[in-house]
Parts: structure tokens; C-alpha cells; sequence
């Protein structure tokens, strides 16, 4: 049982459950991974983001961490094709964007979520959801790991096995599990973005 149940602990989830925590709100969240993200997946941090990150106490060890952007260059066929400077914003936010991965963002955020007392449950996804009338919803959870290949899923330990799913009641139910969520299609949602035309490619070297 808890107030508000969070799919998905990338950036957006453990955000949320951080701010909601510290509101004293009974936040439980879960997610298929093991573990925070390993790759950068994005490099930079904008100001407003770490505005947000600063009111869930998460700033800290990302400024310590990452390190400030001024300006950016575009490379195109062997030549400079693009240069932006002056990304300081000081009338508008006391940050500037910084470089630093999606991952670290996510380990400050799980590391400040379980600092407040966060109950998150790893290696599970949300299945469904079902309106209780006046009393909230019961959301229905499985155990299931995600893996990302070439990796192989570990040994989970007998105690994990032994419940294979299980259901919450929650006053609440919120999807921050991406593009694809399971809590959008369970509530018949459809997702109003669009896709970029370009193809993007970002290494960790």
C-alpha cells in the first residue's frame, strides 16, 4: 500500500519520488532494472533541470561531478561546421548547463531517494492498473529484469523468485517508463510526440 506508486526510476520517476518524499507523501517505485543506468545515454544537464534537481536535494554531488558548458562545436565532414557560444544564462538561472551523464544523474537521484527513505523495487514492471472508486487503484506488478545486451541476466536470489507478482493499492498511479510505457497503454493514452528525422549516435570513450 502506498500513496503514489512511480513506474520507471530513469531521471523523470526518481525526480518525482524525491520531491514527493520530501512532501511526506508514501511514494513506492519500480522498475525493471537492477540498478541506476551505466551509459551516459544524454551528455548534457540544462539549468532548469538542475533548478529542479537542486529542490530534490540532488545537485550537489552533479556539480561536483560534471563539469560546465560555455560553448559547443559541430563537427561535419572533417570540419567545424557549427559553434555555439555563450551558454552562460545568468539572468535567467544561476546554473549553467552542465556535462554530465544521464547515469550519474540517476545514481545522485537513487542515492537521494533511498537517503529520504524511498522504497523502490528493482527488477519488476508494472502490468496493469484498475480503478478502487473513492479508495484509488490496485496496480498490478511482476518480476521481470531488463537486461541490456550483451549483459546477461545474474542468479536472482530464491527470495525473489518465491513472488513471481503481486499487486499495490495506491492512491496514485504515474508513468515515467518512456516512449513505450505500460502505464500510457494500459490507460489507453496515446503517446502526442514525434520522432527526428536525423539518426544520433553517442559513445562513452
Amino acid at each position: 500500500t502506498c500513496e503514489v506508486l512511480v513506474s520507471g526510476a530513469g531521471p523523470t520517476g526518481l525526480l518525482l519520488a524525491c520531491l514527493l518524499k520530501q512532501l511526506g507523501v508514501d511514494v513506492v517505485v519500480v522498475d525493471p532494472h537492477l540498478g541506476p543506468g551505466e551509459a551516459s545515454k544524454a551528455a548534457v544537464t540544462m539549468p532548469r533541470s538542475l533548478e529542479m534537481l537542486e529542490l530534490a536535494g540532488a545537485v550537489v554531488p552533479l556539480q561536483r561531478e560534471g563539469r560546465r558548458v560555455i560553448g559547443a562545436r559541430v563537427g561535419l565532414d572533417g570540419r567545424w561546421c557549427v559553434e555555439a557560444l555563450n551558454w552562460e544564462v545568468r539572468d535567467l538561472s544561476r546554473f549553467t548547463p552542465l556535462a554530465i551523464g544521464q547515469d550519474r544523474v540517476e545514481h545522485a537521484l537513487d542515492a537521494r531517494y533511498r537517503e529520504l527513505g524511498g522504497r523502490i523495487y528493482r527488477g519488476a514492471r508494472f502490468t496493469g492498473v484498475k480503478e478502487a472508486g473513492r479508495d484509488g487503484t490496485h496496480v498490478d506488478v511482476e518480476r521481470f529484469i531488463y537486461i541490456r545486451p550483451p549483459k546477461q541476466t545474474p542468479d536472482v536470489p530464491a527470495s525473489l523468485r518465491q513472488v513471481a507478482a503481486t499487486t499495490f493499492h495506491a492512491k496514485f498511479v504515474v508513468g515515467c517508463d518512456g516512449k513505450q510505457s505500460a502505464v500510457r497503454k494500459a490507460l489507453g493514452i496515446n503517446f502526442a510526440g514525434k520522432e527526428y528525422p536525423q539518426g544520433f549516435y553517442l559513445a562513452d570513450v
